[in-house]
């Protein structure tokens, strides 16, 4: 029974994998059951392409699960985030959903960063949560997010688009929000900038600098659950050029090519599109 939902993410400095069962399948009713069956991550981002491949077979294989008899879903972290990360978990997204036939889902790693932030006595009448992760010096991955008061729901609604700003704008609106409710700050981007951005917190602000950089399991889990499936591929989420692709002129020129021609070559390699007879 394909009863098994697989969660990938790799978009920040942490490689991780949730692995669970949802008893009565994905036809059912929110609130079914679901059992945890495995959960790792590694700090280890540049190693995740050795990593988290083998750490899936020995996974599946320790369980003893086929992932195409048992494989129901799989969801994979979207972005924004790193390139290589996000690419990475897309990819085995797509290897899985071509050979099991399991449905993708894609998520949004700011909203699973804000369902992270944990819960304080002063928010639970009701809070704002603003995601903050690094993108490249002075620049910020940033989306404001509302969580409505316990014993309500909890998972965090999105107020806006992801966006990529200038630190200078990355308390812009604060003052307006406050007006309604506490706001907490977390992520990478205030945690790698909070000599910058603490001080000028406003009264009522609440900063959590290296408290909630990394996604919780659970929240990577509540996610995959509460989101679509997609059909067919994923599409990433970046909210900012590759680095390579922002240095191709420079990399082509110290390759002896010409920048012109790898710029034609780079456009035609992204308008491609894969054969599915070849999978």
């Amino acid at each position: 029974m394909k009863d098994c939902i697989l969660v990938l993410n790799a978009a920040e400095a942490r490689v991780q994998f949730v692995l669970a069962r949802v008893t009565g399948g994905f036809d059912g009713e929110d609130g079914r059951p679901v059992e945890l069956l495995c959960s790792q991550q590694w700090s280890a981002p540049s190693r995740g392409t050795e990593i988290l491949p083998a750490a899936l077979e020995q996974a599946f294989r320790l369980l003893e699960l086929v992932p195409a008899s048992d494989l129901g879903r799989v969801a994979c972290v979207c972005g924004p985030g790193s390139f290589t990360g996000i690419r990475l978990a897309l990819t085995l997204g797509a290897a899985l959903h071509r050979t099991t036939g399991a449905p993708l889902c894609g998520l949004n790693y700011l909203q699973i960063l804000a369902a992270s932030a944990p819960l304080e006595a002063g928010e639970r009448e009701g809070r704002f949560v603003r995601v903050l992760t690094h993108a490249r010096r002075d620049l910020v991955h940033m989306q404001d997010f509302w969580q409505a008061p316990v014993p309500a729901d909890g998972w965090p609604e999105a107020l806006e688009e992801p966006r990529m700003v200038g630190l200078a704008h990355a308390l812009d609106g604060l003052s307006g929000l406050l007006a309604t409710a506490p706001v907490r700050l977390v992520g990478s981007g205030l945690t790698r900038n909070a000599g910058a951005l603490l001080p000028l917190l406003p009264a009522g602000c609440r900063g959590m600098p290296g408290q909630t950089d990394h996604p919780e399991m659970q929240a990577l889990l509540q996610a995959a659950l509460r989101t679509p499936v997609h059909r067919g591929d994923l599409e990433p989420l970046y909210l900012r050029p590759c680095d390579a692709v922002d240095n191709l002129a420079h990399i082509a020129e110290g390759r002896g090519q010409n920048p012109e021609e790898a710029e034609a070559r780079l456009d035609a390699l992204l308008e491609r599109r894969p054969d599915a007879s070849t999978f």
